[in-house]
């Protein structure tokens, strides 16, 4: 599965938050998942974004709840990325 947005809000007219999820914790801290965010940052209307923290990544079940490390069927990784706009967002 590609790395894929799972919901983004903007928070007031300079900030956003997206959650991102991957097959692997590699690629939830990869440049791939970066690149997501940002366009998920875009999409509600946050442009030139840049990111300002993330959680990191955590593990979720088949069903996007939160499970423990250890392997599960279906098992994919999080990351939930804040980002903050640029000059003329």
């Amino acid at each position: 599965m590609p790395v894929q947005v799972i919901s983004s809000e903007a928070i007031g007219t300079v900030n956003a938050k997206v959650v991102v999820e991957c097959d692997n914790i590699e690629e939830a801290l990869g440049t791939k998942a970066k690149e997501v965010a940002i366009m998920g940052a875009k999409n509600v209307g946050l442009f030139r974004a840049g990111i300002s923290s993330t959680s990191g990544p955590y593990p979720v079940n088949a069903e996007g709840q939160d499970c423990t490390l250890s392997a599960q069927p279906g098992m994919k990784y999080r990351n939930d990325f804040n980002l903050s706009g640029g000059l003329g967002s």
